[in-house]
């Protein structure tokens, strides 16, 4: 059936001691810090506040008009901490603002549920 010889060697190989440390930082929260933070070049984003509204729609469109497609795809990760966002609440709790659709604000959690 299986060789416990072989499960054996495979479970010694792990460093446990490691892991623990992996798993202990990864729920430490960080802030960010200015002085590790760079501007994203201007030719690499758009600044939507910037674009007139038919601009927007238009990106919009674009944009779900690629998912139906399935040229791209859009994955919700639901669970951990958004540290990397200064906080330790759920990332799904996250809010953002889109001015692009009816609401003006919403979680990650009620695109999920929809």
């Amino acid at each position: 059936l299986y060789d416990t010889g072989c499960w054996y060697f495979q479970i010694e190989s792990i460093d446990f001691r490691s892991l623990r440390d992996i798993f202990e930082n990864s729920a430490k929260v960080y802030s960010a810090c200015a002085d590790n933070l760079t501007p994203v070049p201007d030719d690499h984003h758009i600044v939507l506040r910037n674009l007139p509204e038919e601009e927007k729609r238009h990106y919009w469109r674009k944009g779900l008009g690629a998912i139906s497609r399935g040229e791209v795809a859009v994955i919700v990760l639901a669970g951990g901490q958004s540290s990397r966002l200064g906080s330790s609440a759920p990332k799904g709790n996250s809010g953002f603002e889109n001015p692009i659709v009816e609401f003006s604000s919403t979680v990650l959690f009620s695109f999920e549920s929809a």
